[in-house]
């Protein structure tokens, strides 16, 4: 749980020594997002935001997708009911199945919240409403800042928000790095409930510095998330981590 996972990467910086690291740290990637909408935007509207609490939201996000998948007998990913704070359904969602692969898997399902530890991986869904996908990422990572999630002195870079044309799917990655250099990959994703008021918000935290524990399978696991979902996230393992996947 983050609860438990920050405990432990707090005593992991214990006796560390490194210098400050600096703020303008570059996304290599970023080239693809191009460049915020303008509000007058004839596709988007007059009242889309070129930024959302300070961040930049760039319209250029296609096909992501986090409801309703189509597993086809997955033995790595499984569906589950997300329900709404007031117990109603919310959407069909996608989390990774326990297997045999996990010696401490835990799932804890409510009204309003799934999570799901997997250990290098960890999965947090939340019930959301009366928001666009961008203002629910923004939200999120606002949340976990104001927190104290984060641990203190890290170096937090985050990426653009990449919002759909119709503001219905949102993303953000962020990259925190410690004092003593290990990373954490935070991507937070959003999507609103077609026909209704709802919103989806996935938290997806990756631990490379735990990678290695279960390489092979936690790579299947996120190119099956990724090829679902309409995002390739072994990119922000990559840029982010210096990790490739190789399946």
């Amino acid at each position: 749980m983050k609860k438990l996972i920050l405990l432990l990467m707090a005593v992991l910086l214990i006796g560390s020594l490194s210098a400050c690291a600096e703020m303008e740290r570059l996304f290599p990637w970023l080239p693809e997002f191009g460049t915020a909408a303008p509000a007058e935007d004839p596709l988007l509207g007059e009242d889309a935001p070129s930024q959302i609490s300070g961040h930049p939201v760039v319209y250029d996000l296609d096909d992501m997708n986090l409801i309703n998948h189509d597993l086809d007998g997955s033995d790595l990913l499984e569906h589950i009911t997300l329900y709404t704070t007031a117990g109603t359904e919310s959407a069909i969602v996608t989390i990774i199945s326990d297997g045999a692969y996990y010696e401490n898997w835990e799932l804890q399902a409510g009204e309003g919240i799934i999570f799901v530890d997997a250990w290098s991986i960890e999965l947090y869904y939340f019930s959301r409403r009366r928001e666009t996908a961008a203002e629910s990422v923004a939200w999120s990572f606002e949340r976990d800042r104001e927190d104290g999630y984060f641990i203190e002195d890290s170096v937090l870079t985050a990426s653009p928000i990449r919002a759909s044309a119709d503001r219905q799917t949102a993303f953000l990655a962020v990259r925190e790095e410690l004092e003593n250099g290990r990373v954490r990959v935070l991507l937070y994703l959003a999507q609103n409930v077609p026909d209704s008021n709802e919103v989806v918000l996935l938290d997806m935290v990756l631990f490379p510095g735990l990678w290695e524990t279960q390489e092979e399978h936690n790579d299947a696991v996120l190119e099956a998330f990724s090829e679902l979902i309409g995002i390739d996230l072994s990119v922000y393992l990559e840029e982010f981590a210096g990790r490739t996947i190789e399946i």
